[in-house]
């Protein structure tokens, strides 16, 4: 015989927290004999006859806890701490547990391209917002958007589209779909100041783009504010435009249309620049501009851009920068820096950008740094073009 005790729950258990009232249960069969004598209020402080009381609980990580008490007058302090070391050694081995399987993941990434990528990679970061669901609600998700790397993209990686999704995810974390979409509808309609104070550096850069260029990589392409500059230009065969954020598609596409080319001749690809999923030489110019600043690695994603272009070919940039030392506004980069990282997806204040540039071994690097004034913490920028070798890297 079974008798539910659950508003006295937390009497037997000691008050522990841990214990939900409803789950209790306390074994009769040996103290029937008791039954007709003690009702539940007693029976709930005297604990007299008790030979065994089974508690079932969940804690946070799905461990369970069963605890034991032998006849006695009361539960005493030393049986109430066996039953909460029994509950920590439970859940520190799911810990434990845990922790393997991340580091497992970990390895995983990391031979999918040891041969690519020095550093280890960050552990897997998976979407935990209420509309996003579990990880493989995530993975269909960006599927969806990545149905172009099926074939040449990815194969350049000799992987599968869902690995490549595994290494954009430990690379650019996901931060919920309901960030990416605020942080794209952001960048569509609140950058317009911006845009037109760098216009006449942009357009000077971009005239510097030779008529030859046939095929494009824009890496961090956003909403498309730069395809107005070159999207027109006849011998235009393709432009790639890649990004993390999958919601930053539809705004480029349109942004695309608007610059004059058609559905063929623009691809949003969903990527980051750490990997980029192309061929070797297999573009005639990339494009970076307020992207440098955000990417995990600035020298990984140089060295994929020298990769990915032609022998004889061009890379564009514009970025903010940090101030020079000494400047007082190099201190306030330094200071809003974390705050600039957490809200603005990952953009850094404080990196020399050019100096990575020019470290990266390029045939040649030419470049102005200039300030646009009202900009405050990113008003220091550089722009430019670095030219590859004209033989095969």
């Amino acid at each position: 015989m079974a008798v539910s005790v659950s508003p006295y729950c937390n009497q037997l258990s000691g008050g522990l927290p841990s214990l939900p009232a409803h789950r209790a249960v306390v074994d009769m069969r040996l103290f029937q004999h008791q039954r007709q004598r003690l009702h539940a209020p007693a029976l709930a402080h005297s604990v007299l006859t008790f030979h065994a009381i089974h508690c079932c609980c969940r804690d946070g990580d799905g461990a369970a806890a069963i605890l034991t008490s032998r006849r006695k007058n009361s539960l005493h302090g030393r049986t109430i701490h066996r039953m909460q070391h029994r509950m920590q050694r439970r859940n520190s081995r799911c810990s434990s547990q845990r922790k393997v399987g991340e580091s497992a993941r970990e390895e995983e990434l990391v031979q999918l391209d040891g041969s690519r990528r020095n550093e280890r990679l960050p552990s897997l970061s998976v979407c935990r917002c209420p509309s996003c669901g579990r990880r493989g609600l995530i993975a269909g998700l960006i599927s969806g958007f990545a149905t172009n790397m099926d074939n040449e993209s990815v194969a350049a990686l000799d992987i599968g589209v869902n690995e490549y999704n595994k290494v954009i995810e430990a690379v650019h974390p996901r931060r919920g779909c309901w960030y990416e979409e605020f942080f794209a509808r952001v960048m569509e309609s609140g950058m317009d100041s911006y845009e037109a104070a760098v216009a006449g550096y942009k357009r000077d850069l971009f005239e510097m783009l030779d008529d030859s260029v046939e095929t494009m990589l824009e890496l961090g392409i956003g909403t498309g504010p730069n395809l107005k500059y070159y999207g027109n230009r006849p011998r235009i065969q393709k432009v790639l435009g890649l990004d993390p954020n999958v919601q930053m598609a539809k705004f480029c596409s349109s942004a695309a249309l608007k610059a004059g080319l058609t559905e063929s001749q623009f691809e949003f690809i969903h990527g980051v620049g750490e990997i980029i999923p192309l061929r070797d030489a297999s573009v005639d110019a990339v494009v970076c501009t307020l992207a440098l600043c955000s990417v995990s690695n600035v020298s990984s994603t140089l060295k994929e851009v020298k990769r990915v272009l032609k022998p004889g070919g061009s890379f564009l940039f514009v970025e903010h920068v940090a101030a020079p030392e000494g400047n007082g506004l190099r201190l306030w980069q330094k200071v809003l820096d974390p705050l600039q990282q957490l809200f603005a997806d990952g953009c850094h204040l404080t990196r020399d950008t050019l100096e990575d540039i020019e470290s990266a071994k390029f045939k040649s690097v030419e470049a102005k740094r200039f300030t646009l004034p009202g900009l405050f913490v990113i008003g220091p920028h550089i722009s430019g073009v670095a030219h590859t070798d004209d033989n095969r890297l």
